[in-house]
């Protein structure tokens, strides 16, 4: 395993290197100083595709430098931890933040940005060169921003700043990526589906969210629209005896096909991911109040075990129930 100082961190930071590889080899990066720590374990998918998994932790906030370039392209999933900064050739802010899918395109650009030391930045960032990855991957070009295979066009007005929460979904691929229960080659390619699956959830949900759902969905009348927000309704009624889809279809009156393509479509996320979130909502909900303590809590939202609900909650949030019960009882 090879250690850089901190003084290398920059460098370590804005590393851009697409490796092509014959042999699966996970490449390991680890400093530790007085200033902080972190690991990166870089994964050399295929040509063009790479998959991190990665964690700063510092003793004090960070300055650091960042390079946005059109390729290869990085999306971070945020685990925990906060980044910001600022890319003054085109005015707009650039944000990494727990709980959200950050994707940055632009000609290139360095900014100044700031790491956070309130907590670890944990990130799975996806590193792909779109032209490899679309010559290989059918039909990807379908869901990117073309903007990303027209790298050549890219303009400061053209280009993309974004950062949105994640889905149910993505995060549900996170934890399977951090998960994997596989070595070698077999490893490998489960590691690939689940950062192409990540690539397409994100891109499905930045479209959505502004407004350019380009994907040949169903269409849904406003009455069947009300039927999604009526099954979500009855989903969060019994957290304990939730109906199964086939019921809960035959209640609001639809396919149970339909509706789960309704809940991707109005939610973003299938009918047993939302089940999942809201779960998980008012799970936190409930600690905030004080008013429960953690075995309690998981009763209530439905889980039989505390140990489940614990990792459950860990998984979705980044922190465990206990953890984060103890902290709002210290906000007092």
């Amino acid at each position: 395993m090879h250690t850089i100082s901190i003084d290398d961190f920059d460098d370590f930071l804005t590393e851009k290197l697409i490796r092509n590889c014959d042999s699966y080899r996970e490449n390991q990066k680890a400093w530790d100083s007085s200033t902080g720590s972190g690991t990166v374990n870089e994964m050399p998918i295929r040509p063009g595709l790479n998959l991190l998994i990665e964690k700063f932790d510092f003793n004090e906030p960070v300055a650091a430098s960042m390079e946005v370039q059109a390729s290869p392209i990085e999306i971070f999933f945020c685990i925990s931890g906060k980044l910001e900064g600022q890319a003054r050739e085109i005015g707009k802010k650039l944000t990494i933040d727990a709980g959200n899918a950050s994707f940055f395109l632009a000609p290139k650009l360095e900014c100044a940005t700031v790491i956070s030391a309130d907590e670890p930045l944990k990130l799975i960032t996806i590193r792909f060169s779109p032209e490899v990855l679309c010559a290989e991957v059918k039909g990807l070009t379908q869901v990117i921003p073309r903007q990303i295979t027209d790298s050549q066009n890219l303009t400061d007005e053209t280009s993309i700043i974004s950062n949105i929460p994640m889905t149910s979904d993505m995060k549900m691929a996170i934890i399977q990526i951090l998960g994997c229960p596989y070595t070698d080659a077999f490893r490998r390619v489960y590691l690939e589906s689940k950062a192409i699956e990540l690539i397409v959830l994100y891109f499905a949900a930045l479209q959505h969210a502004q407004g350019d759902f380009r994907f040949n969905a169903p269409t849904f009348t406003p009455s069947e629209i009300a039927k999604i927000h009526e099954a979500r309704t009855i989903l969060g009624m019994d957290f304990e005896n939730p109906p199964h889809l086939n019921e809960l279809a035959r209640q609001v009156g639809m396919n149970k096909d339909k509706l789960n393509q309704g809940f991707h479509k109005v939610f973003g996320t299938s009918v047993f991911g939302c089940f999942r979130q809201q779960k998980m909502e008012e799970a936190k909900k409930l600690l905030e109040s004080k008013e429960m303590n953690v075995t309690e809590v998981a009763y209530t939202v439905g889980y039989s075990q505390p140990g489940t609900f614990s990792r459950a909650f860990k998984q979705y949030f980044g922190i465990s129930p206990k953890a984060y019960h103890r902290r709002v009882s210290a906000e007092l």
